[in-house]
């Protein structure tokens, strides 16, 4: 395992100390067998609980620098024995837990470098999975894409020899840049994992998240389950969150250790607001998951074995999974077609006969709030492997006690009757919704701050639709709804509306920045070439006629947006309330944009009591 991090350096790297000692001491060590395994938790951000382990190996002086160490062994001709070394280290001491972390996944990295030797022991990591007596599927095998691949046709097929022994198979370090895009797409893992360079400060960086965002939606779309790397700050954590990135790890979800570590109440608190935040928006019941909930039968763990929960499901057929829960809170759930297909034919069925029938069941699956919209639920379920994509969801409350489950068959039939809805109200030529749902939308708002209101128009659009032509016009006007619902889009749960004509609504549960509402008024201005001719564009103006019919020098389209939020409402306030200081903010907006010529921004400062 060759995945580091940041430790001191060590003897071998700058001392007296004679290079054929420090062969000899790394000999010793290998021989000794005196690696030892730290783990380091990958957490479903979801729902936070440890979704697995990485494991990473560590060496006494002069090794204990573990980047040392593999540089020294790759120059010294012992990468495949020290990666042997690590790797039944490693499955000892997996072994070693016994059942103490049921259903948890174990990634052991495996060194590129052995793939360029004649050294490679096809089956040996399989061979001594079975003599430790280490479930398979519980190992996941991690291959980096940190150091050059000299021979890819190679390196393709070690993925297809681990695959076909059943194993699962991580890249790791994508984005590292040793052909990542040719491995992700030719050797299509099960898991991709974010290199430190693509999270690190993430949060300030709006390359990046457009990178990651894209990256997410093409490793869903090829049913790769994306885990980001090296995560240190919330504010990096709550940006992937509202990137949709559900796995993560780094020192600030846990360091790694010799005894896998539990997750920090404190962060784990933070995980929960964040998801909460992203989503559960401000919908009505009747929007939300609440009320398609369904309560199917609750077990505790280690209550029936597989025989007595085989006769349970016999006895009626009706039933489709159960959930098992301890302390009001789901620790796991199985369905009925799981757990037929894990028994099998009879030798299975005779050997987990007498096991807890909880031992078959799938410990972290998809959990969400109550509160959660229906169409934000279809996105996140349907983000699942391929496996998984039609079980039924957990759902939990505030206090993360179990409420029930929803499945497929209840989400969808909800989803047809929202979306009819929706699209009766939305507006047919950008097809965003229309004002009886912006009206909910800004109630909810009103009623469950932080939130942020922002009503934009565009301005002198009536000279440009005159000059320009009608389908010119509506053109413009569908390039101002793209342009604000890719805004709205970068901000995770935000909703964007069109009230009708030139006019939008975006409501934001979260309190916006001038920097963010900078990041929109650039991004128009530097978007809307495509509206004009290119000698229009370029001297910055076009030719129109005005009211009295002179011809006159048009400014270019910007668009003007009106910030509301919370913290200007202390009192509850109507929808009319909002609208009136919505008109009076654009005036002044508008009359800034005329002077400045590009489009901008005015954030109510006044406090209304």
């Amino acid at each position: 395992m060759t995945n580091v991090d940041n430790v001191p350096e060590t003897p071998c790297t700058d001392s007296p100390t004679s290079p054929q000692a420090c062969v000899e001491a790394l000999q010793r060590i290998i021989a000794e067998e005196k690696i030892v395994s730290h783990f380091q938790p990958i957490v479903d951000l979801f729902s936070g609980e440890i979704f697995a382990y990485e494991v990473f190996s560590r060496a006494p002086v002069p090794f204990d620098n573990p980047r040392v160490m593999f540089e020294k062994a790759r120059e010294w001709g012992l990468s495949s024995e020290l990666d042997f070394a690590c790797r039944i280290q490693a499955l000892k001491t997996i072994a070693s837990f016994g059942n103490r972390f049921p259903h948890k996944k174990f990634f052991l990295l495996i060194n590129p470098d052995i793939f360029q030797t004649q050294q490679i022991n096809k089956g040996y990591t399989l061979t001594q999975i079975e003599k430790l007596g280490v479930e398979q599927k519980s190992i996941v095998i991690e291959i980096s894409e940190a150091s050059p691949i000299l021979d890819h046709d190679q390196f393709e097929n070690m993925f297809k020899h681990y695959v076909d022994q059943g194993f699962s198979i991580a890249l790791d370090n994508f984005g590292a840049g040793h052909k990542g895009l040719v491995t992700l797409v030719s050797a299509a893992p099960h898991y991709v994992k974010l290199d430190y360079a693509l999270t690190s400060e993430i949060n300030k960086r709006a390359y990046k998240q457009h990178l990651v965002r894209s990256i997410r939606s093409f490793a869903s779309n090829v049913e790769s389950i994306l885990i980001a790397s090296g995560v240190e700050t919330l504010e990096e954590l709550e940006t992937l969150m509202r990137l949709g990135v559900r796995f993560a790890q780094g020192y600030l979800l846990g360091k790694p250790a010799p005894e896998p570590p539990e997750m920090n109440p404190e962060i784990l608190e933070s995980l929960h607001g964040f998801f909460e935040l992203f989503n559960c928006p401000h919908v009505s019941n009747d929007n939300s998951i609440a009320n398609i909930t369904v309560h199917p039968p609750i077990l505790e763990p280690g209550s029936k074995t597989c025989e007595e929960l085989d006769a349970f499901f016999r006895a009626d057929g009706a039933i489709d999974h159960v959930v098992f829960v301890k302390d009001h809170r789901p620790t796991a759930m199985l369905t009925r077609q799981m757990f037929y297909t894990s028994l099998g034919g009879p030798v299975q069925y005779a050997f987990f006969q007498h096991k807890p029938a909880d031992d078959l069941a799938k410990s972290a699956p998809l959990t969400v709030h109550e509160r959660m919209e229906i169409t934000q639920l279809g996105r996140l379920a349907m983000t699942r492997p391929r496996d998984e994509v039609y079980e039924p969801v957990i759902v939990i409350d505030s206090a993360g006690c179990f409420s029930g489950t929803v499945t497929m068959k209840q989400l969808l039939y909800k989803f047809i009757n929202y979306e009819i809805r929706i699209a009766a109200d939305s507006n047919p030529l950008t097809n965003l919704p229309g004002n009886r749902i912006i009206d909910q939308w800004i109630e909810h708002a009103l009623e469950t701050p932080p939130f942020t209101i922002i009503y934009g128009d565009l301005d002198r659009f009536k000279e440009y639709n005159d000059a320009y032509g009608f389908a010119q016009g509506d053109k413009a006007i569908k390039f101002a709804a793209r342009v604000l619902t890719e805004f709205a889009g970068s901000l995770g749960s935000a909703e964007v509306g069109h009230i009708g004509g030139d006019d939008f609504v975006i409501i934001a549960p979260t309190l916006l920045s001038e920097e963010t509402m900078q990041q929109v008024s650039a991004a128009f201005d530097e978007q809307k070439k495509e509206l004009f001719k290119d000698e229009d564009f370029k001297r910055g103006y076009y030719e129109a006629e005005d009211r009295s019919g002179n011809i006159v020098k048009a400014p270019l389209i910007t668009i003007s947006l009106a910030v509301i939020t919370s913290d200007n409402l202390k009192t509850k306030t109507s929808l009319e309330g909002v609208a009136q200081i919505a008109a009076s903010l654009k005036k002044r907006v508008k009359s800034m944009n005329a002077q400045k010529g590009s489009s901008g921004f005015v954030h109510e400062r006044r406090t209304y009591i």
